[in-house]
């Protein structure tokens, strides 16, 4: 099974996680995790759903693979930093880097994460990150990350006070467009660009971006 964790102040160091369950960790409505240095994925990652699910999670220098959702924000309080996911679904999987789910996102900081949807089949790519479907949501945070691939590869369409800064989207690895961003959602936005990276996530080349 995956893992659940129902108390407050769980912590996970220098671990590997893998599990064909629907979810590798899933966090109980008022239980708390930090994760570091840590591996979840595995021989059937990319048969699976989101690999981290709930809220009050604190993330750090982790690596991530999903056939589906890497983070399925469904409570509040994310931080997660310093991070990759590589997500490789397949079929109608509609994989997304970031999903907000109808319960949560609030004050959620991604920071420094790469997220590469560029092994996930053309039909199954949604976004690396999706920040939709919610009412909630506000002051999130997504800044210096690197984001490739998907239908838009950024799309923001719920949540106020959003602030994306410093981002780079890997130039025409899209499908549709770099971005899909609803008016009023964004209220900081600065230093986002589009450019070209190479297989080993070299950065050249920078245009800048709007909201």
């Amino acid at each position: 099974d995956g893992m659940r964790i129902y108390d407050q102040n769980v912590t996970i160091r220098n671990s590997y996680i893998t599990t064909g369950q629907w979810w590798s960790i899933l966090i109980a409505p008022g239980a708390s995790l930090t994760i570091e240095d840590t591996t979840i994925g595995g021989p059937n990652a990319c048969n699976r759903d989101a690999s981290i699910s709930g809220g009050n999670l604190t993330a750090r220098r982790i690596h991530i693979t999903s056939g589906v959702d890497g983070f399925w924000v469904s409570g509040p309080n994310y931080n997660v930093s310093n991070s990759y996911v590589k997500l490789c679904g397949s079929g109608s999987t509609h994989a997304d880097g970031i999903q907000l789910s109808d319960a949560g996102g609030n004050n959620a900081v991604f920071d420094n994460v790469t997220m590469d949807m560029s092994f996930t089949e053309p039909g199954a790519q949604n976004s690396p990150v999706f920040w939709s479907g919610s009412s909630q949501g506000n002051n999130a945070i997504i800044k210096n990350s690197l984001l490739i691939a998907g239908g838009y590869t950024l799309r923001v369409h719920s949540g106020n006070n959003m602030t994306l800064m410093n981002n780079v989207i890997k130039r025409n690895a899209w499908r549709f467009g770099p971005t899909l961003i609803d008016a009023g959602r964004v209220s900081v936005c600065v230093g986002n660009s589009v450019a070209d990276v190479d297989s080993n996530y070299n950065v050249t080349n920078k245009s800048a971006i709007g909201c």
